[in-house]
């Protein structure tokens, strides 16, 4: 196994000046708790024209152990990438709206009620929200739900294939994104290693790639 993402392949996308919207990267709610996600999120830090933009929610979900990564991002313009045969190909820009993890407390779980009302209300407050999805793990339910609301789901598992991360790390690599400085999603992502043999990208025991994943 060999390391996939660099800090330095990070630091060519990060943008400081901007702030997540989520100022704690990591939200303790759980079903039993009156919690609201969205009561978490700072509606002042997005820029108002972001909200006109197409953007992709994905959602990495649990229920009890494991985190719920949560991430959105759209395409915000253009930019030339000299391929090796030094031909300038235009290729999407993208734009990293807000990353964050939902964590049970001790003895309780994680609402997917509260999931899909933080996502109506993402809609409600303005932001156009193009298409969500999501892994395979417990997520029918909260798939048919969103889906009654109006929302279009796809189903998406970063396990199965490495396509996800390998993409992510091209956009990184030409410097294709508008990247927050997310504490925990940057840990996850240079923690993140390869299988040369069955070029799985994964965490190694005791990390974590809840929020990595769903950013990618």
């Amino acid at each position: 196994a060999m390391s996939f993402i660099t800090q330095a392949t990070i630091d060519k996308c990060l943008n400081k000046e901007r702030r997540n919207p989520f100022y704690s990267d990591i939200l303790q709610i759980g079903y039993e708790d009156s919690y609201t996600i969205e009561e978490f999120f700072h509606l002042e830090e997005v820029p108002p024209i972001f909200k006109r933009i197409p953007i992709y929610l994905h959602l990495d979900l649990s229920l009890v152990n494991d985190r719920t990564g949560i991430s959105a991002g759209g395409i915000t313009g253009r930019k030339d990438i000299e391929t090796r045969d030094g031909i300038k190909v235009s290729m999407p820009f993208l734009t990293h709206m807000f990353s964050v993890a939902i964590e049970a407390p001790r003895g309780d779980k994680i609402s997917y009620a509260k999931i899909i009302a933080f996502i109506c209300w993402l809609r409600k407050s303005g932001f156009n929200i193009a298409g969500i999805s999501r892994d395979q793990f417990q997520s029918e339910y909260l798939a048919q739900e969103l889906q009654s609301k109006g929302f279009k789901v796809d189903l998406l598992s970063l396990d199965r294939t490495p396509d996800g991360y390998i993409a992510l790390n091209s956009v990184l690599s030409e410097g294709r994104m508008d990247m927050l400085d997310v504490e925990l999603l940057q840990k996850e992502l240079i923690q993140l290693q390869k299988d040369s043999v069955t070029q799985k990208v994964d965490h190694l025991p005791g990390n974590s790639k809840d929020v990595s994943d769903s950013f990618a």
